[in-house]
């Protein structure tokens, strides 16, 4: 009887037509340094040859599920609930990985045990221009996530983040409502209840594009700047989503969607002290990138 390994790390990509790019985003994992993981990669419904694309990739790590679409957060908890590995490593089928990215983030589980959240630093890409996004430089353990995520020190997102899949057991999964910021209120809860621990060593990129900066496309219902809540919260998760909604009315009303930017300003009214003190604290304080 041949008894299977079980992966330490399962990585969850979803998948919805990125035919162009999800050959190289899945090299990027294959061809890791640290190798015991699995790869679970939900199909979300693709209408171009992305799955076609994956199913040709020979590899026995990759795990292929395809299922109807229901968005982008739908496909990441399917992906995390059928997850084998203890660890969680969340990435967007359009990401690239450094080969030293799972390996960076071991270290850290092995030197800081006992953690449940080992985040790394990464680089944001844009046309010519690759920049460090983490403005903290030294390795250690922080108890305040929300507070490093506010003052930009720390950021922990798909694709610099591995997490205990307890985790998901403790404070729930994404919520599947959302299209845009789907990711935040997720990534708020797990900041005020566990520690991070860091490195400063960049393991991947995120490609930014324009379709990033447009709201002229986003269904407002379906955007986390609509439905967030400042209850139970600490102060500076307050202010994140303070800056979240600004940004949102802001860009809604230099697009000419003033009716969407009053509705958002009428939503949020009796959170209007952190929209608007979160933006000034950033100004001066320059916590912006």
């Amino acid at each position: 009887m041949i008894v299977s390994k079980k992966p330490a790390i399962s990585v969850v990509i979803p998948l919805y037509n990125k035919e162009k790019v999800i050959a190289r985003t899945v090299a990027t994992v294959l061809n890791q340094s640290f190798d015991n993981f699995e790869l679970v990669i939900v199909d979300d419904g693709s209408s171009d040859h992305s799955l076609e694309i994956v199913k040709k990739i020979e590899d026995n790590r990759i795990i292929i599920y395809e299922k109807e679409n229901g968005g982008v957060s739908n496909a990441r908890n399917y992906g995390v609930k059928r997850a084998k590995g203890e660890w969680i490593f969340l990435l967007d089928a359009d990401d690239e990985l450094y080969n030293n990215a799972f390996e960076t983030l071991f270290n850290l589980v092995n030197k800081y045990e006992g953690k449940s959240v080992y985040i790394a630093n990464f680089c944001v890409s844009k046309g010519d221009r690759l920049d460090v996004y983490c403005k903290e430089r030294s390795e250690g353990v922080f108890k305040y996530g929300t507070r490093v995520i506010w003052l930009n020190k720390v950021f922990s997102r798909t694709g610099n983040t591995l997490l205990n899949k307890n985790i998901f057991e403790d404070i729930g999964y994404f919520r599947e409502d959302l299209s845009y910021y789907e990711d935040m209120e997720f990534i708020l809860k797990y900041a005020m209840q566990y520690e991070f621990v860091y490195s400063p060593i960049p393991i991947f990129v995120y490609k930014k594009n324009n379709s990033d900066l447009s709201v002229n496309s986003r269904d407002l219902d379906k955007e986390y700047a609509y439905h967030a809540t400042f209850k139970n919260f600490n102060f500076y998760a307050k202010m994140i989503i303070g800056k979240i909604v600004f940004f949102s009315i802001q860009n809604r009303f230099k697009n000419n969607n003033s009716k969407e930017a009053f509705s958002l300003l009428k939503k949020h009214f009796g959170g209007l002290f952190y929209i608007v003190f979160s933006v000034f604290y950033s100004k001066i304080l320059k916590v912006d990138k």
